[in-house]
């Protein structure tokens, strides 16, 4: 059983192996005989002559079978094994006369443990410890040592971390040093935390707890002074004071273009980088804490209360074996709080002074504005800073801050400005559709970014919280409120535009009014080639929309005519039902209906009949040879569900001036 992120360490795992093959892993195959032998010339043939074999003296010492013969209480044999290396023989010939072998060995296994772990040879370290604590000598000492070597190496590795900083600081590149020297101590404790799992095989896993526990105070000491250094370099008070202050210049300090983008974007980035090293430290060392704890409790013991039930000695005191750096820790959520409070003003006022500025409109087809792409990539990496701090709660925290910024703000600024490019009637045809058509665009590509970052954030937070955190997944879908909140804003946009663009038209659609469609066969013929009033609107209407077909996105553009069908459509049916129609009037009608449906579809890239479906419908009524044959189009025959109900359908039928009106109330729709 290995220790969860902790290094292979092969010679630990050789010691306990005693297999065949285990000391050929570490040394290779022993020497055999016959290598040692020097072969004749095969040209010059002897007579066979039967050689004496010399015995071979091992070279090497298989420490697999000094194991098994301290195991085996057989000390002089393992004596003997290691006597083959000039050094141990000395040391063993050194030693106090007056001890016995057993304290000579312990006192070699123990010096040894501590020369090879002062030059950082652990898995040699590791193989010394496990001889000496199977010769049942005290484990304590070799603990301490190990606990102070380590301690002492983290305390002079931190201050030459801190030394270069504190030396280099000033020159621009040098500012995100100490940063990096926090991370750089940080995985320098988890490596040595790594080095030594030793211990809980070794000496225990109570141990094992012990030792990391007993770091966490010089981890907490030496990342304080870092702290300290880093929240007083980069005068992150100022910062705060500038976010929380009422003066609107104060506040505008914190956007790119005041302080400059390189300053400010750099400082959030530095914040967020040291706050992520210390969610990565922590997650390590609450898993070793884990995974010790669980192996106690398997072996019986018990970090609760004292049961009558519970065996004595049993109940374990948890502050003894667990601690954190927690000083350190409540440095860092004051961080963690600076980050959360100067972020959103920093958003909120650069996209602020991005909508403020004179925008250069660019003539091309599909335009959109540099300003909403510039504006999104800032929320994108606010988005990325929380991810990047590996922690469920203040990233949840920032997509909330996002969702808000974008419904309560974002939406209302871009909603505003598009409205007011939409062009007065006088002005309808002149420059400024690539204004107001920009803008919309733009309201549109904000959708797709919006659905874009909850996608890769989605994706982003899977990769980091594979399980145990669903509320983060499900924060992410706080998206679909801001997808809904543009939508609605392009929708009214459009709506509005489609309304004043439909002004013109409406001029046409009163001759519609005015002309009469109770026709005989001769002016059914005679309209056929001169038509009252189509002709005259699908030149207007060609005229308004020209250009935006280029203009704008194709969704948006299919949104707008699909919108000015729908008030074209419900003027029409509501002259209808203001005239009288004959058969042939129905006729022309549908011809009315087919012409205006062929120039819609020629400005987008879908099937608009569905879209005309109420006046396809009313033009089907309007055609018929007698009343009963709508029920061959109505109800379970017609097929599909018809968008009139029946009181329409009654009501349209009774516009033909050759139907009874009692025929018609008689119907059973």
């Amino acid at each position: 059983k290995y220790h969860p992120n902790t290094t292979s360490l092969l010679m630990w795992s050789t010691l306990w192996g005693l297999g065949k093959g285990v000391s050929e892993t570490l040394l290779g195959p022993p020497a055999k005989p016959e290598d040692l032998l020097e072969l004749e010339d095969e040209k010059q043939p002897s007579p066979e002559v039967p050689k004496k074999e010399e015995p071979v003296t091992p070279t090497e010492i298989d420490w697999s079978i000094v194991l098994k013969r301290i195991k085996q209480k057989q000390l002089e044999d393992a004596a003997a094994l290691m006597s083959i290396k000039e050094d141990f023989c000395k040391e063993l010939a050194n030693s106090d006369n007056g001890s016995t072998l057993r304290d000579k060995l312990e006192s070699i296994f123990k010096n040894r443990v501590f020369k090879l772990s002062m030059s950082a040879h652990h898995e040699e370290a590791a193989e010394f410890a496990l001889l000496y604590t199977e010769l049942g000598a005290d484990p304590e000492p070799v603990f301490l040592f190990l606990h102070r070597q380590t301690k002492s190496y983290l305390q002079k590795e931190a201050n030459n971390y801190y030394q270069r900083v504190s030396s280099s600081y000033g020159e621009s590149q040098e500012k995100s040093n100490c940063v990096d020297a926090i991370g750089k101590f940080l995985v320098l404790t988890c490596k040595q935390i790594e080095h030594y799992a030793y211990i809980e095989q070794v000496f225990g896993v109570l141990k094992f707890l012990e030792f990391i526990k007993e770091l966490q105070d010089t981890v907490n000491t030496c990342s304080i002074k870092f702290f300290r250094f880093f929240w007083e370099n980069r005068k992150i008070d100022v910062y705060l004071k500038k976010s929380q202050t009422s003066g609107r210049e104060e506040t505008r300090s914190l956007a790119i273009g005041a302080t400059g983008e390189s300053d400010i974007a750099q400082l959030l980035d530095e914040m967020v980088l040291f706050i992520s090293h210390v969610e990565v430290y922590k997650t390590f060392i609450r898993k070793q804490y884990e995974f010790g704890v669980s192996r106690v409790k398997v072996k019986g013991f018990s970090f609760e209360a004292p049961s009558p039930q519970m065996e004595k000695g049993k109940q374990l005191f948890l502050p003894k074996y667990v601690s954190e750096p927690t000083e350190f820790y409540e440095l860092v959520q004051q961080l963690v709080a600076a980050y959360l409070t100067v972020e959103p003003v920093f958003l909120a006022n650069t996209t602020k002074q991005l909508l403020e500025e004179q925008i250069e409109i660019v003539q091309s087809v599909s335009a959109t504005s540099p300003v909403i792409g510039d504006i999104f990539a800032l929320c994108n990496r606010t988005l990325q800073r929380s991810l990047a701090m590996r922690n469920a709660i203040i990233c949840s925290d920032v997509v909330k801050s996002l969702v808000s910024f974008f419904n309560s703000n974002l939406s209302k600024k871009i909603k505003a400005r598009a409205i007011e490019s939409l062009p007065a009637i006088t002005s309808l045809f002149k420059s400024q559709k690539q204004v107001h058509s920009t803008n919309i665009n733009d309201i549109h590509q904000a959708i797709l970014f919006s659905k874009k970052m909850k996608a890769d954030g989605k994706n982003v937070a899977k990769r980091i919280w594979r399980t145990g955190e669903d509320q983060i997944f499900e924060v992410f879908d706080l998206f679909d409120t801001v997808v809904a909140t543009f939508e609605a804003a392009r929708d009214e946009v459009i709506k509005d535009l489609a309304s004043r663009l439909f002004q013109p038209l409406f001029n046409c659609t009163r001759v519609f009014s005015r002309f009469s469609y109770e026709m005989t066969p001769d002016q059914f013929k005679e309209s056929q080639i001169n038509d009252p009033w189509v002709s005259e609107f699908l030149s207007d209407a060609n005229t308004v929309f020209s250009d935006y077909q280029e203009l704008l996105i194709s969704e948006v553009n299919m949104q707008l005519v699909h919108t000015i069908i729908d008030l074209l459509q419900e003027d029409l049916a509501t002259k209808i039902l203001q005239k009288k129609f004959t058969q042939y009037g129905g006729l022309q009608f549908n011809e009315d209906v087919r012409r205006l449906s062929n120039f819609f579809s020629s400005i987008t890239t879908t099937n608009l009949r569905k879209r005309f479906g109420k006046l396809n419908e009313i033009k089907e009524l309007l055609m018929l040879e007698k009343v009963t044959d709508v029920m061959d189009f109505w109800g379970e025959n017609a097929g599909v569900k018809w968008q009139l109900s029946a009181a329409e359908v009654k009501s349209y039928l009774k516009r033909r001036s050759d139907f009874p009106p009692g025929t018609i109330d008689r119907l059973k729709l």
